[in-house]
């Protein structure tokens, strides 16, 4: 799980410990001058700005950062498995489908090649098989099925 304050220094934040469960730093999404007004809740795993209301968990806050959506900030550096990630959507073919995916794909071949980075070319000829296979328009359905067949690819490696 990420931390939320790593995250948000990873982001060029500084925050500074003025509690035992809490941080301060300068907003980022605002000229935020003199006094810091965003606060940091390690314990919650959450932050609110209290000069342009911003606030909310980590995957927000990444969201923001990046101007992505919650749910793609989620695939992107979140565990999660893809029936969570398309449960929300339309059954019917959708570009959704693809792009959700193809992000989740990459955030397993990431965090494989974390564990074991000499493996990189067999993790490439396998991205490059499945790239072939994803189209911008599939369904759910085939979308678990390629989710399923890759996983196994890559445990094989």
């Amino acid at each position: 799980m990420l931390d939320i304050v790593q995250v948000i220094e990873s982001y060029g934040v500084k925050l500074v410990k003025v509690g035992d469960n809490l941080y301060r730093g300068f907003c980022p999404f605002h000229n935020d001058i003199g006094t810091p007004n965003l606060t940091v809740y390690p314990i919650t795993q959450s932050y609110f700005c209290f000069g342009c209301n911003s606030g909310g968990d980590v995957y927000d806050f990444i969201a923001s950062v990046e101007n992505i959506s919650k749910r793609d900030a989620i695939v992107i550096y979140g565990d999660v498995s893809l029936e969570s990630v398309l449960s929300n959507l339309d059954e019917k073919p959708d570009i959704d489908f693809s792009l959700s995916l193809n992000m989740l794909l990459s955030n397993k071949c990431r965090r494989f090649l974390e564990k074991k980075p000499e493996k990189l070319e067999n993790v490439m000829s396998i991205m490059k098989e499945f790239d072939k296979r994803l189209g911008l328009f599939i369904t759910q359905e085939e979308s678990f099925k390629i989710l399923e067949e890759f996983e196994k690819k890559l445990k094989e490696v």
